[in-house]
This record gives structure tokens, sequence and C-alpha cells, in this order.
């Protein structure tokens, strides 16, 4: 049974993508942030299909507005999530689950779908090309790879011998001079773009061995 996702869902959702998506694990906080917290997510884009209490599948979707096109600005629909468990594949349920975001998301006014990389607030730039099942689920509903991304990252669990990352130091010295060390939010948004050009960073992150994909949805 496919109904919208409700905020006492996520743990099960979290169990569901984790058993789905090995290379991209999310804890709750992440979970919630990518979620709940992203502007462009709205009730009508979150479904899951579930049996006697066990999530089989789900989708999360958001939308973002920008740039402009005849009559108006540009809106694109972003699949930030979609899982089917591992044993419930091929049953149709990730056909169905992507039939109805799709449905949500036209009915929004998007212009067309992406997946992944919906910035400001995204959890993966694309689909990662160690999950070829679900590269082939994408293309066989019509969606095509416009490009590649890649991105280093590196484990800070205690993997380096006596490499310490305490940086308690080095922070009471920047405090002391003056400068503000805290998460960045909405609020320093403005703040954060106008800085970027001078870093010489194009602008976007990337994660390693990504595709983006998308469909376009209207003509």
């Amino acid at each position: 049974m496919i109904r919208q996702i409700r905020t006492e869902d996520f743990d099960r959702l979290i169990g569901c993508w984790n058993d789905s998506a090995p290379f991209d694990p999310v804890s709750a906080g992440l979970f919630y942030e990518k979620v709940a917290e992203d502007s462009g997510y709205r009730s009508q884009f979150g479904l899951l299909d579930q049996e006697d209490g066990l999530v089989l599948g789900f989708v999360v979707g958001v939308v973002r507005t920008g740039g402009t096109k005849a009559g108006g600005k540009m809106a694109e629909g972003f699949l930030k999530f979609l899982a089917v468990r591992s044993e419930y594949r091929g049953s149709g349920i990730g056909s169905s689950l992507l039939d109805e975001i799709e449905s949500a998301l036209v009915k929004s006014g998007v212009d067309r779908i992406r997946l992944g990389e919906s910035a400001p607030n995204y959890l993966t730039p694309g689909v990662d090309v160690r999950y070829a099942q679900a590269i082939r689920f994408f293309e066989r509903h019509g969606y095509r790879v416009i490009g590649e991304t890649y991105n280093l990252d590196v484990s800070l669990h205690y993997e380096l011998g006596s490499v310490q990352f305490d940086t308690n130091a080095e922070n009471a010295d920047l405090i002391a001079r003056g400068f503000q060390i805290r998460r960045a939010g909405d609020e320093t948004r403005t703040l954060f773009m106008r800085c970027l050009p001078s870093t010489g960073h194009p602008g976007a992150t990337r994660s390693r061995a990504h595709s983006e994909t998308f469909r376009s949805v209207c003509t």
C-alpha cells in the first residue's frame, strides 16, 4: 500500500535506505536534514510502500525554482531518495513509487526531473555507478545520463595511527582573533555564495563516480 510519509516513519525509512544504498548510508540526523529541513519538500513528495508494518520501498522528491523561461521562472523536480529493499526488487514497487512521485512533481509545475543533485541541500549528486541495477532501472523509465562528477573523501575514524584530529588549540586562536566557528545556516548562505568565487572553487560539491541523470517531463 502506497501512502504519504509521516515523520514517525523516518526510522524505518532509514533502515530501508541503508539496506538499499550501502555506499551512501544515512544517520537519523542526516535523514531529517535532507527531508524535513529541505525547503523544497512537501508532504505529497514523500511516499512509501509497506506491508504488515515493513517498509518495502519509499521515494522522496523536492522542487527547486530558479533560472528563467518564457513566461516565468523554471521549476525542476529532484529525486533525493528512491529505495526498494533488495528482496523485493523486480516486483514493481520501484516503478509504482516512481510513477506516483513523477505525477506529484509534474502537478507542481516542474519542467524536468533530475536524480540526486538537489543543491543546496542534497545527499548524493546523482546515481553512483556502483548501483548498476539502479542505473538500468532509471534508463528503462526514460532517464538519461548527462554527465559525471567526482569527489575525494576521507574517513575521520581512528585509522591513521598517532594522527590526532583535535583542533581545540587552533579554534581558540581563531576565536581570540575575532573569528566565529559554527555550522553555516540559511542566514549565511548569501555571504557564503559571495565568498565562493574568490576561493577558485567551481561552486558545486560532487561525489566520486556519480552520474547526473535527468528526465524531461514536458515539452
